[in-house]
């Protein structure tokens, strides 16, 4: 009992009897079974934040918000790398449900959420970050792609903005180099910049993809081969929009570029091509993810929230020029 008291209750030993545990914790090098301390009781004072590709700067970014706000908490949080891989996501959920954490902060991998079913079935609380699923009435916290969106044409289009590499008045079709089939955030996207092209009479040629470099370098070869690479390309996010730059810089072409998330900062200026960025906070989405778990975990009964955080554009990113 006294022992137990020293690790969880260290308050109700007297300093002598505090002083001569420590001694013997660190004379006998013993270290707490934490697994054997959450199954008596219910808790593991620990976080499973599972992510589709943790090189992804927007994904490294939302980790670091989640691990503050778990560390401030007291609660330690495991990052697990599903690759993309449904089957690698499904392998990490049955980890987190054998290992009794006590919630989950999920970037999925699967458009449909087919192995998330598994956290509901057990009660295991769940936050989405980026990618709300229908099939699943749990917490959301998640960019505005809609509203970035048309944030974005409005930047790009702009007559009272000039840039000699964007054909405001000439432009009649825009090429948006999309996430995969079914992903939320991408279809939102889509979705505004459709909205705020179609009323000016501008085409959108859409093409998807799953959210790696070398989608955004083959799609940029394969628009080029049809003779359909349009003067202005978006790219869904900024690993695409690198692959997008790349691409352009293999064929010798030059078109307007803008993406959804800054490149790495070490990249600014090595490509004269690149315009703008539709910047969303990633390190706020990941740290209120984490809040909204922890106040999920303490009230399992409340209603469910979906949170959804304004983008901006950062058009510091022009190249030679801050405008």
């Amino acid at each position: 009992m006294t022992v137990s008291r020293f690790f969880n209750a260290p308050e109700k030993l007297s300093e002598r009897t505090r002083v001569r545990v420590a001694a013997a914790v660190d004379r006998l090098g013993y270290v707490q079974n934490r697994t054997a301390r959450a199954f008596f009781h219910g808790e593991s004072r620990s976080l499973a934040l599972l992510v589709p590709n943790i090189t992804n700067p927007f994904n490294t970014t939302v980790a670091r918000g989640v691990e503050d706000a778990a560390h401030a908490a007291g609660l330690t949080v495991y990052i697990c790398n599903s690759d993309e891989d449904p089957d690698k996501e499904r392998g990490y959920i049955a980890d987190m449900v054998g290992r009794r954490v006590d919630g989950t902060l999920v970037v999925p991998a699967e458009p449909n959420g087919g192995g998330l079913t598994a956290l509901a079935r057990h009660r295991i609380p769940t936050v989405l970050i980026d990618q709300p699923i229908a099939a699943l009435d749990v917490d959301v916290v998640r960019a505005d792609s809609y509203q970035g969106a048309r944030l974005l044409v409005r930047r790009l289009l702009d007559p009272a903005i000039p840039d000699d590499r964007v054909d405001a008045i000439g432009c009649t079709r825009i090429a948006f180099i999309g996430g995969p089939v079914g992903s939320h955030s991408t279809d939102e996207r889509v979705r505004g910049l459709v909205d705020e092209l179609r009323p000016r009479g501008i085409q959108l040629d859409v093409v998807r993809g799953p959210f790696r470099l070398e989608v955004g370098i083959t799609q940029v070869h394969e628009l080029d081969r049809k003779n359909v690479l349009a003067p202005i390309l978006i790219a869904a996010s900024n690993v695409l929009g690198l692959g997008v730059l790349k691409g352009l810089a293999a064929i010798g072409k030059r078109r307007a570029v803008a993406s959804f998330d800054p490149l790495a900062q070490e990249l600014r200026g090595l490509y004269d091509p690149f315009v703008a960025v539709v910047r969303q906070d990633a390190y706020a989405i990941g740290r209120q993810a984490c809040e909204l778990l922890l106040a999920r975990i303490a009230d399992p009964d409340a209603p469910v929230t979906e949170r959804i955080l304004p983008m901006q554009i950062d058009v510091g990113w022009r190249t030679g020029a801050n405008a």
